[in-house]
């Protein structure tokens, strides 16, 4: 009976399982994404600051940031990529 009983609800759990999976998902969003590059130092941070400005207030949002070290010739950097809904 035990057996019986264990299976029977194994059956329902995996069942709903596989519907699940198979129904459309409605949530599913598209993205855009825009990335941005700027100068970290204080030479270059006010117009880093004003293209992250400018692109938050079209609705961007940090998506993932990446930092560019200093090198010869070469000064800090920071590449940012921003995402936002499709339109």
């Amino acid at each position: 009976m035990k057996t019986n009983l264990k299976l029977s609800l194994l059956l329902v759990i995996a069942s709903s399982l596989l519907v699940g999976y198979a129904t459309p998902h409605h949530g599913m969003t598209a993205y855009e994404y825009r990335v941005v590059r700027g100068v970290t130092d204080r030479g270059g941070l006010p117009d880093f600051e004003q293209q992250l400005n400018a692109a938050g207030k079209e609705g961007f949002t940090i998506h993932s940031t990446t930092l560019i070290p200093e090198a010869e010739g070469r000064r800090e950097q920071a590449l940012i990529i921003l995402e936002r809904p499709a339109r």
